[in-house]
């Protein structure tokens, strides 16, 4: 009996401790210098870019009310995302079109379009992407 008591307390912490690594980390992206005003750089380490988590993106308008972001994956490996998030000066979170509710993989020096919904470029002012148990904030 005493056993049983030990694995039920056992898996108990496990899943305490499961549960407690989910909440996710935040991590400031900075922008760096980039080449081009239409195509941006951002990065969790703008000195050493291989190092860090970084992507270009450039964002037009579609329509008369949305926007395509387009991100670009500078770096030799993919890169998976399950959430992007864009907020606008409210904090009111924009809607994506094209959007897989897995997620999407963004293949090493490659690009993937991101269509908004009533979200002009000029109103977004926050870009979350989230990766696996981190939450990257520009």
């Amino acid at each position: 009996m005493h056993k049983f008591i030990l694995l039920a307390s056992a898996l108990a912490l496990s899943s305490l401790a499961v549960s407690v690594q989910a909440k996710p980390t935040t991590v400031q992206m900075h922008a760096c210098n980039s080449n081009s005003h239409n195509i941006r750089t951002i990065s969790t380490n703008c000195k050493n870019q291989a190092a860090g988590f970084t992507l270009r993106y450039s964002i037009k308008p579609f329509g008369d009310y949305g926007s395509v972001l387009k991100i670009e994956n500078p770096s030799s490996r993919n890169i998976s995302i399950y959430r992007v998030e864009l907020l606008d000066g409210y904090d009111e979170e924009c809607g994506l079109y094209t959007w897989s509710e897995g997620g999407e993989t963004i293949y090493a020096k490659s690009h993937l379009n991101i269509r908004t919904a009533e979200c002009k470029p000029e109103r977004i002012l926050k870009y979350v992407f989230t990766q696996g148990n981190k939450r990257y904030v520009f």
